[in-house]
């Protein structure tokens, strides 16, 4: 015989006050009036209602495929799921075609007609609605707690900290002092593995992730955005500046040392993936890595067909460009002014926030996932000027960068011959942000071109 599925849930959060033992006696005292026989319970406790991979709801599901349910009952719709794509695949898609009906005893209705149907498709889209404000006041709550200063709270704390439940803040704790070891050895030139080993450290990349954390700094991290926060830092924003700055010198130096003149640089103009030197018997061939099945975890487009390089014949044309580039900038005038590069970091942070004010007015007019990309990318690379511009202010790093780098520039052509492999792919990377290659195109952009005047005067931007 066929038998009656009793189905019960909470989530973790028990928010709807319905108690599993509670539904249990509402379910059996149902199915004993209404006279149906060999009912089973299947119970769901602390489990969300957002999704269906609940490990009752699995074996409901079986026993369904089985042919051995008639009917399943619930206290309320929503004890099913929260979702209206859930709930209407497991009608449409699993009850109805196993001529198992539904049955909701707070709503009266059941599936096997029409009208239950129907009623339930309303149900079950209030059901979502209600789930969706409840995380969009969520959202609103963290955003709110971001934007006062306070940590948004939860189970995973940054090393060095503890929650104060009372105040919202972070508070450092007994590890704060090993945190801030762990930037001191970096700055005196220490590997994060070996100071991994010297702190007793489990794993390395625990390292790399409190020195890339800004929380350390007093700032907190929320959805991209890196706002001030309300507690004690354990490290000053210059140190965390230089440790930053360190990162990346000790990342170009390891690309220096690899034989390779534009590895770390090269880029795919149709798929975005990077590309690489591909070792052949006596040349190397540049190809994307999309095309290279031997690292999935590069892959943007596994049918990616851009054009190959041979490597000597693209490494020709770029050193040619770059330095017709180098003769073209030392005909101009370097902006050495700090208040310039500021005029110059905030005219680019207007212009993009123009851009991003123009794709929100289309983004309100048609809902679109590639704009929302877009959105989220400009709103990042804004966050990244705000505080490169207030960086500036304080430092003058990009001052000093460019002035460095135009210096290299003076003797470049007469020197370049007599430089070492290393030499010469230090300074390519010193002027040169990425390469991207497409359909037999190169496109280069230079990091420094912002920053010069030409000979009338004309600002570059």
């Amino acid at each position: 015989m066929k038998k009656t599925a009793l189905y019960s849930r909470v989530s973790i959060q028990k928010e709807d006050g319905y108690s599993i033992e509670a539904q249990k006696e509402a379910l059996q005292s149902y199915c004993i009036a209404k006279g149906f026989k060999g009912f089973e319970f299947y119970t769901d406790d602390g489990f969300t209602g957002a999704n269906i991979e609940r490990e009752d709801m699995k074996r409901l599901l079986k026993d369904i495929s089985n042919g051995v349910i008639e009917r399943v009952v619930v206290y309320k719709l929503d004890r099913l799921s929260r979702s209206l794509k859930d709930t209407m695949h497991l009608i449409e898609d699993v009850f109805i075609p196993n001529n198992v009906a539904f049955i909701s005893i707070t709503e009266c209705f059941d599936t096997s007609t029409p009208i239950g149907r129907c009623i339930i498709a309303i149900l079950s889209a209030f059901a979502q609605l209600e789930r969706e404000n409840i995380r969009e006041r969520s959202k609103l709550g963290l955003d709110a707690r971001a934007k006062t200063g306070l940590w948004k709270g939860g189970c995973h704390m940054p090393r060095g900290y503890d929650y104060n439940t009372e105040t919202g803040e972070l508070t450092p704790n007994k590890l704060a002092a090993m945190v801030e070891q762990i930037f001191t050895f970096y700055m005196q030139g220490v590997s994060p593995r070996k100071i991994a080993e010297k702190l007793n450290l489990k794993y390395e990349q625990t390292v790399w992730n409190i020195l890339r954390n800004s929380v350390y700094a007093g700032f907190i991290n929320h959805c991209g955005k890196v706002l001030p926060g309300r507690h004690k830092p354990i490290i000053s924003v210059k140190t965390y500046e230089e440790v930053q700055a360190q990162m990346k010198l000790r990342s170009q130096k390891r690309e220096v040392e690899s034989p390779h003149l534009l590895q770390g640089l090269l880029y795919c103009g149709i798929c975005s993936a990077r590309m690489f030197y591909h070792k052949k018997r006596y040349r190397s061939r540049i190809e994307c890595y999309s095309q290279q099945m031997s690292a999935p975890h590069m892959v943007k487009d596994s049918n990616c067909d851009n054009p190959k390089w041979w490597h000597d014949e693209l490494e020709e044309l770029v050193i040619a460009d770059f330095l017709q580039h180098s003769c073209k900038i030392r005909k101009m005038e370097l902006i050495e002014q700090k208040n310039n590069i500021v005029n110059i970091l905030e005219y680019k942070k207007n212009e993009l926030a123009k851009k991003i004010k123009r794709l929100y007015a289309l983004y309100s007019n048609a809902a679109n996932e590639i704009l929302l990309e877009t959105i989220n990318k400009y709103q990042n690379e804004l966050n990244a000027l705000t505080k490169q511009i207030s960086i500036e202010k304080d430092n003058s790093i990009i001052s000093e960068q460019i002035t460095t780098a135009y210096k290299q520039l003076e003797t470049l052509p007469d020197a370049w011959q007599h430089m070492t492999r290393a030499e010469q792919k230090l300074i390519l990377r010193t002027h040169i942000e990425k390469i991207t290659l497409k359909d037999g195109a190169i496109h280069i952009d230079y990091k420094f071109d912002n920053y010069a005047i030409n000979n009338d005067k004309a600002l570059i931007l």
